[in-house]
Order: structure tokens, then C-alpha cells, then sequence
């Protein structure tokens, strides 16, 4: 029987939300008080324009290109583009038969020849 009445549930009185506290800002602690938020609110602004950025280029879509667009480009037979991606100096992206270069992987082969002096890579 004792066991049953300490299972009874009550409610709890409800909390009023409490008010914000009145700072006076006037003073040196005030002044760096307001320092403060003042540099939290313009690193928040900062990283907000990052991420707005970053949302912007993950929306934007991946350009391709092709083995004739690459060859266009830098005057490659498609003989010597497959050559170059044997050898892990050009990398790519295959569907199926289909061969496709990003914008990233013809940096890196632009990078990979402009830092040997002009060399043929």
C-alpha cells in the first residue's frame, strides 16, 4: 500500500520568465563590456559572410570538361591526355567510357607544369 502512494505525481508551479538584466555601459567596465560585443558581433558578421560564401559555391554546378576540350585547350592528342593519366599526372573523372576533367584537376596540371620551370611534365 506505501508503495502506491509514492508513486504519485504533482505538478510543479510554473516558472515566470526572468526579466534581462538592466548594465549600465557607462565607465571603464562598460567600455569593455562593450568592446566586447562589439567584436563578437563582428566576428559573428564574418562568419556569416563565410558561410554565405561557402553555401554559394556548393550550389554552384561542376563544370566538365571533355577529352576534345581538353585537348583544345593545351593542344593534346586524347593518346597523350591517357599517357598523362597513366602515368598520375593528370587526373579525371570517368563515366563509363567517358572521360571528364573538373575545373580543379586542370589546375592542378597547369600547377604541376608551371612549377617544374616550363618543363614538358
Amino acid at each position: 500500500m506505501q508503495q502506491a502512494a509514492l508513486h504519485t505525481t504533482r505538478t510543479l508551479p510554473k516558472r515566470r520568465a526572468k526579466a534581462p538584466l538592466e548594465i549600465d555601459l557607462k565607465g571603464p567596465v562598460g567600455e569593455l563590456v562593450a568592446a566586447q560585443f562589439a567584436w563578437q558581433r563582428e566576428h559573428i558578421n564574418q562568419l556569416k559572410s563565410q558561410i554565405e560564401f561557402l553555401v554559394e559555391q556548393t550550389q554552384r554546378p561542376i563544370q566538365t570538361f571533355t577529352e576534345d576540350d581538353f585537348g583544345a585547350m593545351f593542344g593534346l592528342k586524347k593518346r597523350a591526355q591517357q599517357d598523362y593519366r597513366k602515368k598520375g599526372k593528370l587526373d579525371c573523372m570517368k563515366l563509363g567510357e567517358k572521360v571528364l576533367y573538373t575545373r580543379q584537376h586542370i589546375d592542378e596540371f597547369v600547377a604541376r607544369f608551371d612549377t617544374r620551370n616550363q618543363k614538358k611534365i
